[in-house]
C-alpha cells in the first residue's frame, strides 16, 4: 500500500497554522491589556513639577477683595438665655 505524502504535509501546515493563530490571539489580548498602562505612563501626568512658587500670582490673589451687596448682610448670632426648672 502506497502512503500519501499530501496528507502529512497538510497535517503539518494545519498544526503550524493553528499554533500561529493561537499565538496571534494571545499577542492581541496582551497588547490590549498593556496599552492603557503605557498611555498613562507617557501621559501629561508624568511631567515633573516645577518647584518654583510664582509670587506674582500670590500677590494678585492678595489684592482681590470680596464684596457683599448691600442687601446681603452677614447675620450675627444672638444668644437668648433660657431657664429651665426641673421638679
Amino acid at each position: 500500500m502506497k502512503k500519501n505524502k499530501i496528507s502529512s504535509y497538510f497535517l503539518f501546515i494545519s498544526i503550524f497554522t493553528l499554533i500561529t493563530i493561537f499565538l496571534f490571539i494571545i499577542h492581541r489580548g496582551y497588547s490590549k491589556l498593556i496599552d492603557p498602562v503605557r498611555q498613562v505612563q507617557t501621559g501629561n501626568l508624568s511631567k515633573p513639577l516645577d518647584p518654583v512658587i510664582k509670587l506674582d500670582i500670590l500677590e494678585k490673589i492678595k489684592q482681590k477683595q470680596e464684596f457683599l451687596p448691600d442687601d446681603l448682610s452677614v447675620p450675627t448670632p444672638t444668644l437668648t438665655p433660657t431657664l429651665t426648672i426641673s421638679p
